[in-house]
Protein backbone atom coordinates (compact mmCIF):
# COMPACT_ATOMS: atom_id res chain seq x y z
CA UNK A 1 0.00 0.00 0.00
CA UNK A 2 1.16 3.49 -0.78
CA UNK A 3 2.62 5.18 2.35
CA UNK A 4 0.66 8.36 1.74
CA UNK A 5 -2.56 6.39 1.85
CA UNK A 6 -1.54 4.73 5.13
CA UNK A 7 -1.50 8.17 6.71
CA UNK A 8 -4.93 8.97 5.29
CA UNK A 9 -6.36 5.66 6.54
CA UNK A 10 -5.06 6.19 10.07
CA UNK A 11 -6.46 9.69 10.14
CA UNK A 12 -9.79 8.30 9.00
CA UNK A 13 -9.96 5.83 11.88
CA UNK A 14 -10.01 8.61 14.47
CA UNK A 15 -12.71 10.54 12.60
CA UNK A 16 -15.79 8.69 13.79
CA UNK A 17 -18.02 11.40 12.33
CA UNK A 18 -17.78 15.00 11.21
CA UNK A 19 -20.15 17.87 10.60
CA UNK A 20 -20.34 19.32 7.13
CA UNK A 21 -22.24 22.46 8.11
CA UNK A 22 -23.91 23.68 11.29
CA UNK A 23 -25.67 26.92 12.17
CA UNK A 24 -29.00 27.93 10.73
CA UNK A 25 -28.45 30.94 8.50
CA UNK A 26 -31.24 32.58 6.57
CA UNK A 27 -34.77 33.30 7.87
CA UNK A 28 -38.04 31.46 7.56
CA UNK A 29 -37.29 27.73 7.21
CA UNK A 30 -33.63 27.38 8.18
CA UNK A 31 -31.11 24.53 8.10
CA UNK A 32 -29.95 24.01 11.69
CA UNK A 33 -27.63 21.12 10.87
CA UNK A 34 -26.30 19.39 7.75
CA UNK A 35 -23.90 16.53 8.43
CA UNK A 36 -22.72 13.16 7.06
CA UNK A 37 -22.22 9.97 9.03
CA UNK A 38 -18.46 10.29 8.26
CA UNK A 39 -16.41 13.22 7.01
CA UNK A 40 -14.10 10.92 4.98
CA UNK A 41 -15.20 7.74 3.25
CA UNK A 42 -13.93 5.08 0.85
CA UNK A 43 -15.50 4.29 -2.55
CA UNK A 44 -18.54 2.07 -2.27
CA UNK A 45 -19.19 2.82 1.41
CA UNK A 46 -22.69 3.86 2.54
CA UNK A 47 -23.06 7.44 3.78
CA UNK A 48 -26.06 8.94 5.53
CA UNK A 49 -26.58 12.70 5.23
CA UNK A 50 -28.74 14.24 7.95
CA UNK A 51 -30.56 17.54 7.45
CA UNK A 52 -32.32 19.26 10.36
CA UNK A 53 -34.66 22.13 9.48
CA UNK A 54 -36.78 24.49 11.57
CA UNK A 55 -39.45 27.07 10.83
CA UNK A 56 -38.43 30.39 12.43
CA UNK A 57 -40.83 32.66 10.53
CA UNK A 58 -44.38 33.88 11.15
CA UNK A 59 -46.29 31.40 8.98
CA UNK A 60 -46.66 27.65 8.63
CA UNK A 61 -44.50 26.18 5.87
CA UNK A 62 -44.51 23.14 3.59
CA UNK A 63 -42.07 22.04 0.94
CA UNK A 64 -39.29 19.63 0.01
CA UNK A 65 -35.68 18.90 0.98
CA UNK A 66 -33.12 17.29 -1.31
CA UNK A 67 -29.35 16.80 -1.63
CA UNK A 68 -28.16 18.49 -4.81
CA UNK A 69 -24.99 17.92 -6.81
CA UNK A 70 -24.65 14.29 -5.68
CA UNK A 71 -26.25 12.27 -8.47
CA UNK A 72 -23.32 9.86 -8.70
CA UNK A 73 -23.84 9.14 -5.00
CA UNK A 74 -27.40 7.99 -5.69
CA UNK A 75 -28.83 10.95 -3.72
CA UNK A 76 -31.79 11.85 -5.94
CA UNK A 77 -34.69 11.60 -3.49
CA UNK A 78 -36.86 14.57 -2.48
CA UNK A 79 -38.49 14.46 0.94
CA UNK A 80 -41.49 16.52 1.98
CA UNK A 81 -42.10 18.47 5.18
CA UNK A 82 -44.78 20.54 6.88
CA UNK A 83 -43.79 22.79 9.80
CA UNK A 84 -45.86 24.93 12.14
CA UNK A 85 -44.84 28.52 12.83
CA UNK A 86 -43.51 29.43 16.30
CA UNK A 87 -45.85 30.87 18.93
CA UNK A 88 -43.69 33.63 20.39
CA UNK A 89 -46.27 34.75 22.93
CA UNK A 90 -46.24 31.28 24.51
CA UNK A 91 -42.49 30.78 24.03
CA UNK A 92 -42.98 27.82 21.67
CA UNK A 93 -40.38 27.29 18.95
CA UNK A 94 -41.36 26.64 15.36
CA UNK A 95 -41.73 23.09 14.11
CA UNK A 96 -38.59 21.14 13.21
CA UNK A 97 -37.86 17.97 11.27
CA UNK A 98 -34.86 15.69 10.82
CA UNK A 99 -34.48 14.05 7.41
CA UNK A 100 -32.04 11.30 6.40
CA UNK A 101 -30.61 10.63 2.94
CA UNK A 102 -28.81 7.33 2.36
CA UNK A 103 -26.14 7.51 -0.34
CA UNK A 104 -23.08 5.57 -1.58
CA UNK A 105 -19.59 7.03 -2.08
CA UNK A 106 -18.51 6.90 -5.76
CA UNK A 107 -15.26 5.57 -7.21
CA UNK A 108 -12.28 7.94 -7.46
CA UNK A 109 -9.09 7.62 -9.55
CA UNK A 110 -6.39 5.37 -8.17
CA UNK A 111 -4.14 7.03 -5.60
CA UNK A 112 -6.31 10.13 -5.24
CA UNK A 113 -8.88 11.70 -2.94
CA UNK A 114 -11.69 14.00 -4.03
CA UNK A 115 -13.61 16.54 -1.97
CA UNK A 116 -17.30 16.73 -2.89
CA UNK A 117 -19.62 19.59 -2.00
CA UNK A 118 -23.15 18.38 -1.29
CA UNK A 119 -25.91 20.99 -1.11
CA UNK A 120 -28.88 20.70 1.24
CA UNK A 121 -31.67 22.31 -0.79
CA UNK A 122 -34.87 23.49 0.93
CA UNK A 123 -37.75 24.59 -1.33
CA UNK A 124 -40.94 25.79 0.34
CA UNK A 125 -44.06 27.95 0.03
CA UNK A 126 -44.24 31.02 2.24
CA UNK A 127 -45.71 34.49 2.62
CA UNK A 128 -45.06 37.89 4.17
CA UNK A 129 -47.39 40.58 5.50
CA UNK A 130 -47.47 43.95 7.17
CA UNK A 131 -50.11 46.38 8.42
CA UNK A 132 -49.35 50.07 8.74
CA UNK A 133 -51.53 52.95 9.92
CA UNK A 134 -51.35 56.30 8.17
CA UNK A 135 -52.81 59.41 9.80
CA UNK A 136 -54.15 62.28 7.70
CA UNK A 137 -54.50 65.60 9.49
CA UNK A 138 -56.14 68.87 8.58
CA UNK A 139 -53.91 71.84 7.85
CA UNK A 140 -55.04 73.48 11.07
CA UNK A 141 -54.35 70.33 13.13
CA UNK A 142 -50.94 69.85 11.51
CA UNK A 143 -49.93 73.43 12.42
CA UNK A 144 -51.07 72.82 16.00
CA UNK A 145 -49.00 69.62 16.19
CA UNK A 146 -45.91 71.34 14.77
CA UNK A 147 -46.24 74.34 17.08
CA UNK A 148 -46.42 72.05 20.11
CA UNK A 149 -43.59 69.79 18.90
CA UNK A 150 -45.84 66.73 18.75
CA UNK A 151 -45.36 64.20 15.93
CA UNK A 152 -48.06 63.15 13.50
CA UNK A 153 -49.35 59.76 14.68
CA UNK A 154 -48.01 56.84 12.64
CA UNK A 155 -47.76 53.20 13.53
CA UNK A 156 -46.58 49.90 12.10
CA UNK A 157 -49.19 47.62 13.63
CA UNK A 158 -47.74 44.30 12.54
CA UNK A 159 -44.94 42.93 10.38
CA UNK A 160 -44.13 39.30 9.70
CA UNK A 161 -40.79 37.52 10.05
CA UNK A 162 -39.42 35.43 7.22
CA UNK A 163 -37.12 35.39 4.18
CA UNK A 164 -38.95 38.30 2.51
CA UNK A 165 -39.56 41.58 4.35
CA UNK A 166 -42.10 44.29 3.54
CA UNK A 167 -42.12 47.98 4.29
CA UNK A 168 -44.34 50.94 3.47
CA UNK A 169 -42.85 54.44 3.32
CA UNK A 170 -45.01 57.57 3.38
CA UNK A 171 -43.41 60.73 2.02
CA UNK A 172 -43.86 63.18 4.90
CA UNK A 173 -47.05 64.12 6.81
CA UNK A 174 -50.33 63.89 4.91
CA UNK A 175 -52.53 66.96 5.32
CA UNK A 176 -55.80 68.10 3.82
CA UNK A 177 -57.63 71.43 3.57
CA UNK A 178 -61.09 71.07 2.08
CA UNK A 179 -63.85 68.48 1.91
CA UNK A 180 -63.95 65.83 -0.76
CA UNK A 181 -60.92 63.55 -1.11
CA UNK A 182 -57.16 63.73 -0.85
CA UNK A 183 -54.53 61.64 -2.62
CA UNK A 184 -50.94 61.08 -1.60
CA UNK A 185 -48.04 58.81 -2.63
CA UNK A 186 -46.49 55.96 -0.70
CA UNK A 187 -43.80 53.43 -1.53
CA UNK A 188 -43.89 49.67 -1.01
CA UNK A 189 -40.49 48.04 -0.50
CA UNK A 190 -40.03 44.26 -0.89
CA UNK A 191 -36.64 42.86 0.22
CA UNK A 192 -35.09 39.40 0.07
CA UNK A 193 -33.45 38.98 3.49
CA UNK A 194 -33.30 35.17 3.79
CA UNK A 195 -30.00 34.46 2.02
CA UNK A 196 -31.73 32.40 -0.68
CA UNK A 197 -33.74 32.81 -3.89
CA UNK A 198 -37.38 33.86 -4.20
CA UNK A 199 -39.72 32.43 -6.87
CA UNK A 200 -43.30 32.80 -8.00
CA UNK A 201 -44.78 30.10 -10.27
CA UNK A 202 -41.26 28.90 -11.21
CA UNK A 203 -40.12 32.40 -12.21
CA UNK A 204 -36.97 33.44 -10.36
CA UNK A 205 -36.86 36.69 -8.35
CA UNK A 206 -40.61 37.31 -8.46
CA UNK A 207 -43.25 37.65 -5.71
CA UNK A 208 -47.01 38.09 -5.86
CA UNK A 209 -48.07 41.27 -4.01
CA UNK A 210 -51.48 42.39 -2.76
CA UNK A 211 -51.99 46.00 -1.57
CA UNK A 212 -55.28 47.10 -0.04
CA UNK A 213 -56.88 49.56 2.36
CA UNK A 214 -60.51 49.23 3.42
CA UNK A 215 -62.58 52.22 2.36
CA UNK A 216 -59.72 53.76 0.35
CA UNK A 217 -58.65 53.58 -3.28
CA UNK A 218 -55.15 52.42 -4.18
CA UNK A 219 -54.27 54.05 -7.49
CA UNK A 220 -51.35 54.26 -9.92
CA UNK A 221 -50.20 50.75 -9.03
CA UNK A 222 -51.83 47.37 -8.89
CA UNK A 223 -51.50 44.17 -6.94
CA UNK A 224 -49.72 41.43 -8.85
CA UNK A 225 -46.28 40.09 -9.66
CA UNK A 226 -43.22 42.17 -8.80
CA UNK A 227 -39.66 41.37 -9.89
CA UNK A 228 -36.85 41.92 -7.38
CA UNK A 229 -33.86 43.69 -8.91
CA UNK A 230 -30.97 41.20 -8.94
CA UNK A 231 -33.09 39.08 -6.61
CA UNK A 232 -32.64 41.57 -3.76
CA UNK A 233 -35.25 44.32 -3.72
CA UNK A 234 -38.28 45.77 -5.49
CA UNK A 235 -39.88 49.19 -5.00
CA UNK A 236 -43.20 50.44 -6.29
CA UNK A 237 -44.82 53.87 -5.80
CA UNK A 238 -48.59 54.01 -5.41
CA UNK A 239 -51.25 56.64 -4.76
CA UNK A 240 -53.78 56.34 -1.93
CA UNK A 241 -57.08 58.21 -2.29
CA UNK A 242 -59.02 58.87 0.92
CA UNK A 243 -62.44 60.42 1.50
CA UNK A 244 -61.74 63.20 4.01
CA UNK A 245 -65.40 63.46 4.99
CA UNK A 246 -64.50 60.68 7.45
CA UNK A 247 -62.45 63.09 9.56
CA UNK A 248 -63.08 63.10 13.31
CA UNK A 249 -63.49 66.17 15.54
CA UNK A 250 -59.71 66.33 16.07
CA UNK A 251 -59.20 66.85 12.36
CA UNK A 252 -57.60 63.44 11.84
CA UNK A 253 -58.31 60.41 9.69
CA UNK A 254 -56.59 57.06 10.31
CA UNK A 255 -56.40 54.39 7.63
CA UNK A 256 -54.86 50.94 7.68
CA UNK A 257 -52.77 49.83 4.72
CA UNK A 258 -52.23 46.08 4.30
CA UNK A 259 -49.54 44.51 2.13
CA UNK A 260 -49.25 40.75 1.58
CA UNK A 261 -46.77 38.75 -0.48
CA UNK A 262 -46.93 35.13 -1.67
CA UNK A 263 -43.87 33.29 -2.97
CA UNK A 264 -41.76 30.15 -3.03
CA UNK A 265 -38.35 30.25 -1.40
CA UNK A 266 -35.21 28.24 -2.14
CA UNK A 267 -32.52 28.09 0.52
CA UNK A 268 -29.29 26.11 0.13
CA UNK A 269 -26.50 25.11 2.50
CA UNK A 270 -23.24 23.72 1.10
CA UNK A 271 -20.90 21.32 2.85
CA UNK A 272 -17.99 19.01 2.01
CA UNK A 273 -17.06 15.35 2.26
CA UNK A 274 -13.88 13.61 1.09
CA UNK A 275 -13.69 10.30 -0.77
CA UNK A 276 -10.29 8.57 -0.41
CA UNK A 277 -9.14 5.86 -2.83
CA UNK A 278 -7.92 2.59 -1.39
CA UNK A 279 -6.77 -0.57 -3.02
CA UNK A 280 -9.37 -3.27 -3.19
CA UNK A 281 -8.59 -6.61 -1.61
CA UNK A 282 -7.38 -9.13 -4.18
CA UNK A 283 -9.36 -12.29 -4.62
CA UNK A 284 -7.37 -15.51 -3.96
CA UNK A 285 -6.26 -17.34 -7.10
Amino acid sequence: MDKGLVVVAVGFLVLASGCVQTGAGGKGVVVEDFSPSFSEVYPGEPVRFTVKIRNTGSFDASGTVSIAGMDEWGCKEKKTFSLLAPDREKGIEGGSKVLHFDCTAPDVPEGSSIVYHPVARVDYEYQASMVKTVTLVSGRELKSLMDSGRPVPAETKSVSEGPVSLDVVFKGPVRYWDSGSVSFPFEVVVSNVGGGTVFWKDKMNEVNIEIKSEGSLIDKCSSGVMELWEGKEARITCMMVVDINDANNAGQIQKELRVNALFNYLYEKTGSIRVVWRQKAQQPA
